[in-house]
């Protein structure tokens, strides 16, 4: 029987490695390292896997916040595949308890549209799940202005963030900005009342495994799958940011087809 290396982490800042059968090395390979593509993930979802049995921390954003050769997104999907039966997130159905997994212990983007412009909001739409069409379709009300946003009455906001948002305080005036904007996220729309999938544009800092920080930045039209942004920038990119804000506050970030 072939077999081969593999290295593993250890948790604690090293490595160690084994010699196993290959076909054992493979499977743990994409299992536990993580997979390397969206196909691997929904295909492994599919078959009855589940959420908590990837490892995401050794995925690539490429392959959970990627596209299928279909041109689906993890999202779009589990929401048009028929799954196994059994409900292993109890009392949740498997569809129901799988994107809860998602938003709350994984890094998939649930809002995500596919190529052809369905988002999971309106695909969810189309289905019996009253939770999935709840929580895919939160409505951003009692919105408040860039003024406010940036008052001493609000949320602080994160320095790093502020940093994008202050000076580009004329081109926002007409921006919504969701209620739950604060220290560490702003999401903003020009409509009112906006759903986050359908014509938003978030801003959130975060932090990699090695400390470093950065913005993950999401934009997104609902119905061109051309028309999703969905980018990691450093800390010197901020005037790149910042040129996205002011094409969509112009209405000009988006080419329609």
């Amino acid at each position: 029987m072939q077999s081969k290396f593999l290295t593993l982490p250890t948790g604690d800042q090293t490595t160690a490695v084994v010699y196993l059968p290959k076909k054992v090395a493979n499977t743990i390979n994409k299992h536990y390292m993580g997979m390397s593509s969206a196909d691997d993930i929904v295909a492994f979802l599919v078959k009855g896997g589940l959420v908590e049995h990837i490892n995401w921390n050794h995925t690539a954003p490429d392959a959970y916040n990627g596209y299928t050769s279909e041109g689906e997104t993890i999202a779009t999907a589990i929401l048009k595949a028929k799954l196994p039966e059994g409900t292993p997130y109890p009392p949740n159905p498997r569809k129901d308890g799988m994107f809860e997994m998602f938003t709350e212990s994984t890094p998939v983007n649930v809002h995500l549209q596919n190529k052809k412009g369905e988002t999971p909001y309106r695909l969810a739409l189309t289905g019996d799940s009253v939770f999935l069409k709840q929580s895919l379709g939160k409505i951003s009300q009692d919105c408040v202005s860039i003024s406010k946003l940036l008052s001493s009455e609000w949320f602080p906001i994160n320095p790093e963030i502020f940093k994008i948002i202050e000076p580009m305080k004329d081109s926002l005036q007409r921006a919504k900005f969701h209620s739950h904007s604060g220290f560490y996220n702003v999401l903003f729309s020009l409509e009112d009342n906006f759903i986050i999938s359908e014509n938003a544009f978030s801003i959130e800092g975060r932090e990699n495994a090695e400390g470093v920080f950065y913005y993950e930045v999401f934009i997104q039209k609902a119905g061109n799958g051309n028309n999703t942004i969905l980018k990691n920038f450093s800390e010197t990119e901020v005037e790149d940011i910042q040129a996205l804000i002011k094409q969509y506050c112009d209405n000009t970030l988006w080419h329609e087809s």
